[in-house]
């Protein structure tokens, strides 16, 4: 899982990638049933305009789970840094 803001923010933290791996899974439960697909338009992941003609089917699952601080994958700020 990669989080990033992109090279244009103002924020330094927010100019890195990072990678997270979930920790202390437990899965409660889990099945297949019917499901619904709820796709939010955005300027910068342009998903929602794919064309989706029917949901077979989903994988629900109920889990308790850790998310731990992440690691640092790429530093947009030291690509700065090596400019200036």
């Amino acid at each position: 899982m990669l989080a990033h803001r992109g090279p244009r923010s103002h924020n330094p933290s927010s100019r890195l990638r990072r990678s997270i791996n979930l920790t202390d899974i437990v899965v409660k439960g889990s099945w297949i049933g019917p499901g619904r697909l709820h796709l939010v338009p955005h300027v910068n992941a342009p998903v929602a305009d794919f064309p989706v003609r029917r949901v077979v089917e989903a994988h629900h699952f109920l889990t308790n789970l850790t998310l731990p601080y992440g690691r640092v994958v790429y530093d947009y700020n030291k690509e700065t840094d090596d400019l200036g």
